[in-house]
C-alpha cells in the first residue's frame, strides 16, 4: 500500500516557499506527492479556462484564473489511473 498525496498551486499567487514547505513536510509521511498547476496541466495538452473577473465566487475570488477549480476531476483521475488495488489518495 502507497499513500499518495495531491495539490495543486497557481502560479497567479508565488506559492514557491509555501510549496517547499508543504513538500518538506509531507515527505516523510507520504510515498509520494503529485503537485499540478495551471502550467503544468497546460503543458500535459490539458485547456484551463480563464474567466473573466466575476463575482461568483466570494470565498476565494481568483478562482475564475483557474476555471472555477474544474481541474479537480481532472488531477483525481489522472492519480487515480496512477494507482495500485490498496493505494490511498489523499
Amino acid at each position: 500500500m502507497k499513500i499518495n498525496l495531491v495539490s495543486f498551486y497557481s502560479e497567479e499567487i508565488n506559492l514557491t516557499e509555501q510549496k517547499n514547505i508543504f513538500i518538506e513536510n509531507a515527505q516523510n509521511n507520504v510515498d509520494n506527492i503529485s503537485l499540478y498547476s495551471p502550467q503544468i496541466l497546460k503543458d500535459m495538452n490539458y485547456h484551463i479556462k480563464e474567466y473573466p473577473v466575476s463575482s461568483l465566487v466570494t470565498m476565494n475570488p481568483n478562482t475564475n484564473y483557474i476555471g472555477f477549480l474544474a481541474w479537480k476531476p481532472l488531477i483525481i483521475l489522472l492519480e487515480l489511473h496512477k494507482m495500485n488495488d490498496g493505494d490511498i489518495l489523499v
